[in-house]
């Protein structure tokens, strides 16, 4: 059996020698397209100049949604579920996690803001949807994307229009950027950001946001929660992975 396997890949070889070509050396490798460039000297109201584009008007309630807590747009497509209280007046958001596995991801997680007329029109659309909108029999008003694509073709469409973003425009994960600039901005621990990222481990927040890129019109979150514990960084990662651990410090829990 072992000799027949061996004639097929030589087989093979022969007639499909592409199969079995060596990826090209460093130097000659395209450099990988990150949505950290594009978001590279962006104003500081984006977030809110895309929201008020009129070709994202019937986006607006799951963009507002995104801006806020990062979500992914396969999590809008699941649905957020969302609670307003009015004393003390707070919005929640539950997040059904994706990209889940038994080492990564957060099957769930929760975030909570303070809610103040007129701070920001995110949350101000919001709470105007969540007072005129169906609940769900848990009484939460559930606010989903039918189409992931076609959500993010919607963002990158606005962008293009206002100018943002270079020659691509920017995608929905982009919001998910910038709500990690932001996180790391406020100082919040390194738990903190990968809990309201939906991770399980402080390693890949690294690969979101920068603290010095900025977060656009985003609010911060006053409490993160989610379902499973975050492994923190260890050893040497602390220091190759974290380019700038000032930026977002670890604190006693």
């Amino acid at each position: 059996a072992s000799i027949g396997i061996s004639r097929a890949v030589n087989d093979v070889r022969v007639r499909r020698p592409w199969i079995f070509t060596e990826a090209p050396p460093l130097a000659e490798r395209k450099p990988r397209h990150s949505k950290r460039q594009d978001m590279r000297q962006l104003p500081d109201d984006w977030c809110e100049q895309i929201w008020d584009e009129p070709s994202l008007a019937k986006h607006r309630l799951p963009y507002s949604v995104s801006a806020l807590t990062g979500c992914r747009p396969s999590e809008l497509k699941k649905g957020v579920w969302i609670a307003c209280k009015s004393s003390p007046s707070e919005l929640s958001f539950v997040i059904q996690g994706a990209k889940i596995t038994e080492k990564s991801g957060q099957p769930s997680r929760a975030m909570k803001f303070a809610v103040t007329p007129g701070q920001n029109r995110f949350i101000d659309s919001i709470v105007a949807a969540w007072k005129s909108g169906r609940r769900n029999e848990q009484g939460f008003l559930v606010i989903s994307i039918q189409s992931e694509k076609s959500f993010s073709a919607a963002i990158t469409r606005a962008s293009l229009r206002l100018g943002l973003g270079g020659k691509r425009g920017l995608s929905a994960y982009c919001l998910r950027h910038a709500f990690a600039s932001k996180l790391k901005q406020s100082q919040k621990s390194r738990e903190e950001i990968a809990k309201g990222l939906g991770h399980q481990s402080e390693k890949t927040q690294t690969c979101y946001g920068q603290a010095r890129m900025t977060g656009g019109g985003v609010v911060v979150p006053q409490g993160i929660a989610a379902k499973n514990p975050v492994r923190p960084l260890k050893g040497k990662d602390v220091a190759t992975r974290l380019h700038s651990s000032k930026n977002s410090p670890r604190k006693a829990h």
